[in-house]
């Protein structure tokens, strides 16, 4: 029915809802419908990994010195934040679907090196990483291969990373997410997947999945754990957008957002469907947010805006479970 209206009113891109994307395939059906679309992804993973920024700043915590977990990395946003993250942490936990432990392990395996990759690509333009970060790891490898080398030598060098244990996969969340300083989620199960039980002491939490992955229990149970709704951005100019999702005026979903700046650059293409979130991809909707005035709205917690005084209790929360740890 979008499609149908957008093409009847002559609009240049579409974006897809949550619930859409999955079920065309990340909006691979509908590629050939005779308009352009996105879903989103891209931006989505901007607008989340900038949301962690600004949680672990307030709460003290430094980036290079996080283990990451992202419990959806094998689908497009958490691939692409599994990209995006391994620049700047120093370990990171995938985790995939629970119910295909074998063809899960698989497709993380890939992710992996596609991120390995991705710093190899990163190093030989120059780049340099942060002592201790994934990137200074994978810097220090032996025998890096041409990022244009077949998969097979960044898969070799994924397994000596999960061998380190610097990368691990898994699709048992409940054993490897204690592990974890900050938590990403994109999956599309309906299921509450993180709990109170399995969070590390003083951990992030980022949910991004629709309906949310993350039980409200943990507000009530871990005031050390700090839960962020991700991918909220505030819109240039605060206009009434005509619909009511919950939020103050003037704020979106990331995705929705990259919809609009797409259609601000006249980009009448499709963007962000299957496996096209690339780190390409990524940057380019980051310096598009920038030029057009994009950013991330305050940050939300279950829905609602965080007060000083959520802040500042969870700030005592972590202080004090540690000195009593």
């Amino acid at each position: 029915m979008a499609l149908e209206l957008a093409r009847e009113n002559g609009a240049g891109i579409v974006g897809l809802g949550a619930y859409t994307a999955v079920a065309s395939r990340a909006g691979l059906y509908l590629r050939n419908e005779g308009i352009a679309i996105t879903t989103g992804n891209s931006y989505t993973v901007v607008a989340a990994a900038e949301a962690v920024l600004t949680a672990l700043e307030r709460l003290e915590s430094p980036l290079s010195q996080v283990t990451a977990g992202i419990v959806g990395a094998a689908g497009s946003i958490g691939r692409g934040l599994t990209l995006l993250l391994s620049e700047n942490v120093a370990r990171l936990i995938l985790v995939g679907n629970p119910e295909h432990p074998e063809k899960t392990r698989a497709r993380l395996r890939e992710v992996a090196a596609q991120m390995v990759r991705h710093l190899v690509g990163q190093l030989a333009k120059g780049r340099k990483f942060e002592r201790g970060t994934l990137g200074a790891t994978v810097a220090a490898l032996d025998g890096l291969p041409n990022p244009e080398a077949e998969e097979e030598a960044f898969l070799r060098l994924a397994d000596e990373l999960v061998r380190e244990g610097v990368v691990l996969l898994s699709s048992d969340i409940d054993a490897v997410l204690p592990g974890a300083d900050v938590v990403i989620t994109a999956t599309n199960s309906l299921g509450k997947l993180v709990t109170p039980d399995n969070l590390k002491l003083g951990a992030v939490v980022c949910d991004l999945s629709r309906p949310p992955n993350v039980s409200r229990e943990v507000a009530d149970r871990r005031p050390d754990v700090l839960v962020i709704d991700g991918g909220v951005i505030e819109v240039p100019g605060r206009p009434d957008l005509g619909w009511d999702f919950g939020f103050e005026e003037g704020l979106a979903y990331a995705c929705m957002a990259e919809t609009m700046m797409l259609a601000l650059e006249h980009h009448y293409q499709h963007t962000s469907i299957g496996s096209g979130v690339t780190v390409e991809s990524i940057l380019w909707m980051r310096n598009l947010a920038q030029k057009h005035g994009f950013t991330i709205a305050d940050l939300r917690s279950f829905d609602r805006p965080l007060t000083e005084r959520q802040w500042t209790r969870t700030l005592r929360a972590r202080r004090e479970a540690r000195c009593a740890g």
